[in-house]
């Protein structure tokens, strides 16, 4: 999005970001011997995770707590032990 929305220094640096990224999955497919075909999917990977942290906070508010393993922990416990 900043590449389409931002210009100048700001701008390089949306496109120094994206490629040292870029590098990083060029380097894990080449480790684990995955085809370059995956680098297609890189885009996607930071939208799929935020949707995972989304839902997955928001089930743990509408259900006032976490289910782990068949053990309901409720976020008022867990925020005590944290404390």
């Amino acid at each position: 999005m900043a590449l389409l929305f931002t210009e100048g220094v700001a701008w390089w640096l949306s496109v120094l970001t994206l490629l040292i990224g870029l590098a990083l999955y060029i380097d894990l497919i080449r480790m684990s011997g995955w085809s370059y075909r995956c680098l297609i999917y890189a885009p996607l990977v930071p939208l799929v995770e935020l949707v995972i942290w989304w839902r997955g906070s928001l089930s743990a508010l509408v259900r006032g707590g976490i289910d782990w393993r068949g053990t309901f922990y409720p976020l008022k416990e867990l925020r005590k032990s944290r404390l």
